[in-house]
């Protein structure tokens, strides 16, 4: 998928917004970024997986450990 196509779906999903906003730690940002909402769409979401998978198909990938979504802040 090109780099547009899927900067396109992340606006089209909310997953990044533009605008002003606070950050919890009280800095400013004119972007944020919300990848959790690109997920929540399956269709967009095998897109999205198959994007990352893609970089690793030519290893012997045996096992992957990742963090629950909820546990990355």
């Amino acid at each position: 998928m090109e780099k547009n196509k899927i900067t396109e779906l992340l606006f089209s999903t909310g997953a990044v917004a533009e605008g002003h906003f606070i950050l919890p730690d009280g800095r400013h940002t004119d972007t944020l970024l919300r990848p959790l909402k690109a997920l929540q769409f399956p269709p967009y979401c095998r897109k999205i997986a198959f994007e990352i998978v893609e970089h690793y198909l030519d290893m012997d990938v045996q096992l992957v450990i990742a963090a629950s979504s909820e546990a990355i802040l």
